[in-house]
């Protein structure tokens, strides 16, 4: 078969002096794809084998490729693909539309399909990720090693609240971890209320502390994944805000409760307020822990268990891509 399209109409095209048919480009463009050949290279590594004679190595479409081309394969021709698209993606993490790149990459020869297909195994491979916008976008994960190159400013929080963290912390890792059935080697804990101006999903998408765990059952056969999340508040910021903040998170995690400070003696105005969160932590399917003393699990008190929700798999990717590559070490360690 041959396609009747000489190497002066191929160089018209890349120059921009005549427009293909689209159904021809079309044709020639998924040949080229197909023995692993660079469109923009085509003019120097295909020509059309004339009628006079067989040229050699001329191939059943009539067309000739130089020793050059045969030593690019699969692979090779992927790593480029993948350089094209990541070399349109703004490398500080912001988002681009889907649409604009195609358009980009269209004037380089691709076709939809092509960017499709590399889009979505750099989406596999947690390089991309996905974002909003209409006809949708993508943005770069950004590294940890990056954020460390460019710190940013942290945003302000409560004193009192921060010295909450490592008590509670150390209570979840252990006592709370232990009541509720989960070894050490199936969860993992970190702090994320200190992530700079890191993209988090927007407001009240930070939680306070959050936990990945992968979990069996003895009479289940498979593994069940879970994000924990959840939202601190001293005595002096006590009120049903922490169970709003709380569902806010639940929107990306599994399961998440407010840790919610109360003295060690309540008085009608604390009996109020907490009656109100049960309510509420009820009504959003969120967990509410009350305690005394962060670090002295004795003082702690599940006043209502968080359900676990099913979360949308895109939505607890996206969010574990926020998490440390300490996170996502132990996720893949777990499969």
């Amino acid at each position: 078969m041959e396609f009747g399209v000489t190497q002066v109409t191929i160089s018209n095209w890349e120059n921009g002096t005549s427009e293909p048919r689209d159904e021809l480009y079309n044709r020639v463009v998924s040949w080229i794809e197909t023995v692993g050949v660079p469109v923009e290279a085509v003019p120097q590594q295909a020509v059309l084998a004339d009628d006079h004679g067989d040229q050699e190595g001329a191939s059943d479409l009539g067309w000739v490729q130089v020793a050059d081309s045969k030593s690019k394969g699969p692979a090779a021709k992927g790593c480029i693909d993948d350089d094209d698209v990541l070399g349109l993606v703004p490398a500080d993490g912001s988002a681009v539309g889907n649409l604009w790149l195609i358009k980009k990459l269209e004037a380089r020869g691709w076709n939809a399909d092509r960017f499709w297909r590399v889009r979505d195994r750099l989406l596999d491979a947690g390089t991309l990720i996905k974002g909003r916008g209409r006809g949708g976008s993508v943005r770069r994960r950004v590294t940890e090693a990056a954020e460390q190159a460019t710190p940013l400013p942290e945003p302000r929080l409560r004193e009192s609240e921060v010295s909450l963290y490592s008590p509670l912390l150390g209570v979840l890792q252990g006592e709370w971890a232990r009541d509720m059935r989960i070894a050490p080697h199936q969860i993992h804990f970190e702090e994320t209320a200190k992530q700079g101006k890191k993209a988090t999903g927007g407001t009240w998408t930070r939680p306070d502390i959050t936990a990945v765990s992968v979990r069996s059952f003895p009479h289940l056969p498979n593994k069940y994944l879970d994000v924990w999340t959840f939202e601190a508040k001293t005595v002096d910021w006590m009120d049903v805000t922490a169970i709003f903040e709380a569902a806010a998170h639940a929107s990306r995690a599994t399961r998440s409760y407010a840790l919610l400070q109360v003295p060690e003696k309540a008085n009608d105005r604390t009996k109020e307020i907490l009656s109100r969160c049960e309510r509420e932590a009820t009504r959003l399917r969120v967990g509410l822990i009350t305690f005394v003393d962060p670090s002295k699990f004795g003082t702690w008190e599940t006043v209502v268990d968080a359900p676990r929700v099913d979360t949308d798999p895109e939505l607890l990717e996206q969010f574990i891509a926020t998490l440390s590559d300490a996170a996502r070490r132990r996720l893949s360690e777990w499969k």
